[in-house]
């Protein structure tokens, strides 16, 4: 006899049915409830041509933690070549971006946490070891692998006390949380605040992008193309940009001839590229429109391709980085690693590493439009201490950096 939901499925179930009614006008909701319906169908095929491997099973939330996850990703592919690497996220804003990625042997999404799927699920993956980025607790899913003696190792985490972790639901939170095995977290507060519940497997490790946006600053090839349109001019990178980082530093293009401009907005389609080109009128060319040969004289160039930006920092000499007049900053990181001066609007208290170069000395938060535009007149005017805040951020990305290897240290006591 099938036992009865309990109040948690009853939950996940309204929750599926309210994305299912979305879905209808939405596409990204859509996409989650068809991926989380199809998943255990298609790790059951592959399961079974994989009947004997050893799984190591990663999940992540999104695009933003699958990158957290990558460099752990890559390092396990070269001290366990013989572990399966089982990848599932919850958005589709990451899995539909890195479903082809190659560093793992399948990719899925999560299916629904209810009780009967994550039973079913852990049954039919049978990982080894299960690996969770930043905060992307299930509690069904912690429960079936708890349930099954699997190891789960968290990195990067990050906890304070307003999340629902803690509070008035710890209670509940601590009971599923007693599913991870160990806990690599990027700070202090968060150690204490886990150790506060109780919790003595904890280590402050730190974040795991440092690892990889130092290997990308390290390892980026800058186009022939891209180095002929700069040539001896100063570079200012606009890097997931909106409207309203646009629109402020339009303001300065006439006043600097000898700067050039590089705008890569966050969402890139037609309708986007279109308003970019309106914003800085008759002064823009398209990245795809750019030529070795040939290379032209627009002071503004709008990226309208994927994954060239990381290289293009290297080029930059100042970096703007977008989303803090809206839900939140976003890679300030990348700049960073390639030693720009980095300057985020106000939305990024949250942000750990912005405000870790922030209080370094590594990178400006501004407040209002007005002050942005001040911020690069400053750095414009003043090459000297553009440099200084450059450097130090180039600095603080090395010396974070490290904390792929002490997880790498920890996966391979529970993998024996």
């Amino acid at each position: 006899m099938a036992a009865f939901p309990s109040l948690l499925d009853l939950g996940m179930y309204a929750y599926q049915g309210m994305l299912s009614a979305v879905g209808v006008f939405h596409s990204k909701a859509r996409a989650i409830t068809k991926g989380q319906r199809s998943a255990i169908g298609i790790m059951k095929n592959w399961r079974q041509q994989n009947a004997t491997a050893d799984v190591l099973w990663i999940h992540v939330a999104s695009l933003g933690e699958f990158e957290q996850g990558r460099p752990v990703i890559e390092s396990i592919r070269s001290q366990f070549p013989h572990a399966k690497i089982a990848l599932t996220f919850y958005s589709p804003s990451g899995y539909e971006v890195r479903k082809n990625y190659s560093g793992a042997d399948i990719i899925t999404y999560l299916p629904l946490d209810t009780t009967s799927n994550m039973q079913v699920w852990c049954d039919v993956l049978r990982p080894r070891l299960m690996l969770l980025v930043k905060y992307e607790v299930w509690p069904n899913m912690l429960r079936a692998l708890g349930n099954r003696k699997i190891p789960v190792i968290m990195f990067s985490g990050l906890f304070y006390p307003e999340q629902r972790f803690f509070g008035r639901n710890a209670f509940f939170w601590k009971s599923i949380l007693k599913n991870v095995s160990y806990f690599h977290v990027q700070d202090e507060r968060s150690a204490q605040l886990l150790m506060g519940q109780g919790w003595a497997n904890v280590e402050v490790s730190g974040d795991t992008r440092f690892d990889r946006v130092f290997e990308i600053a390290r390892s980026a090839q800058v186009p022939e193309k891209y180095k002929r349109w700069k040539g001896n001019a100063r570079v200012v990178v606009l890097g997931s940009s909106y409207s309203v980082e646009e629109r402020a530093v339009s303001e300065l293009i006439e006043s600097y001839t000898d700067v050039k401009w590089v705008i890569a907005p966050h969402h890139i389609d037609d309708v986007r590229i279109a308003e970019i080109e309106q914003v800085f009128w008759q002064k823009t060319i398209r990245a795809t429109e750019l030529n070795s040969d040939h290379p032209n004289e627009a002071p503004v160039m709008v990226l309208n391709t994927m994954g060239e930006l990381g290289g293009l920092y290297k080029l930059g000499d100042i970096a703007v980085v977008g989303g803090g007049w809206g839900r939140g900053i976003h890679n300030v990181l990348e700049p960073a690693a390639h030693g720009c001066a980095v300057a985020w609007g106000p939305n990024a208290e949250k942000f750990q590493e912005a405000q870790l170069l922030r209080s370094l000395g590594a990178g400006v938060q501004v407040d209002t439009t007005e002050a942005l535009i001040d911020q690069l007149t400053q750095w414009l005017a003043h090459e000297e201490v553009r440099v200084a805040v450059g450097q130090k951020a180039a600095e603080v990305v090395s010396q974070e950096s490290g904390a792929t290897r002490k997880v790498l240290k920890t996966i391979a006591e529970f993998w024996k």
